[in-house]
């Protein structure tokens, strides 16, 4: 049977020194899902990156001295996509990032957001020298492409890059079954 070290990076951490680091073996295996982790961009600063794109936590709307019950009501649809036509996300996909979002706080929420968005993982991402997946949702509103997982396969010697046209930054509930084939195919190649 053949063994396969895989890592799914989805939080923000020196992701690119711990792999450094690690013990190698040949089947090793790193996948990047909806990119928090932005490499440098020239001629904009990190903070720039997200813009009015982060859901309004950064740039809060008038409802956010509702406090965070209105703030991840509005952010939840913009986060799964639900707020573009003809999209179909489901009350209960929608309730249950509330839900998931009220437990972890808003000042976790939000120095959250401040760390991956203000920090250049350039470096870290320069590190990782093992088989590496990168994918992301082409219309994801919450962490743009263009400004995180495409300039980050750029670092990445020998990435392997799949972008989801029409995905938004929840992209593993909202198109689950094809971004599962594509994991179980990357991980068997």
């Amino acid at each position: 049977m053949k063994r396969i070290l895989c890592s799914l990076l989805v939080a923000t951490l020196p992701f690119g020194s711990v792999l450094a680091d690690a013990p190698k073996s040949k089947n090793a295996k790193v996948i990047l899902v909806y990119q928090h982790e932005l490499p440098n961009v020239p001629g904009k600063s990190i903070k720039g990156v997200l813009g009015p794109a982060d859901g309004g936590v950064r740039q809060p709307p008038a409802r956010h001295h509702q406090g965070p019950l209105a703030i991840y009501k509005d952010l939840a649809p913009m986060f799964y996509g639900a707020d573009r036509p003809g999209a179909k996300v489901s009350q209960g996909t929608l309730d249950q990032f509330w839900l998931w979002s009220m437990q972890a706080g808003l000042k976790n929420a939000y120095e959250s957001i401040t760390a991956f968005s203000e920090t250049d993982f350039t470096e870290d991402l320069k590190k990782i020298d093992v088989q590496t997946l990168v994918m992301h949702g082409e219309d994801d509103q919450i962490v743009p492409v263009k400004d995180s997982a495409v300039k980050s396969a750029r670092l990445i010697k020998g990435a392997k890059e799949i972008y989801y046209p029409c995905a938004p930054h929840g992209l593993t509930a909202t198109h689950q079954d094809q971004l599962n084939a594509d994991l179980l195919a990357f991980l068997r190649s």
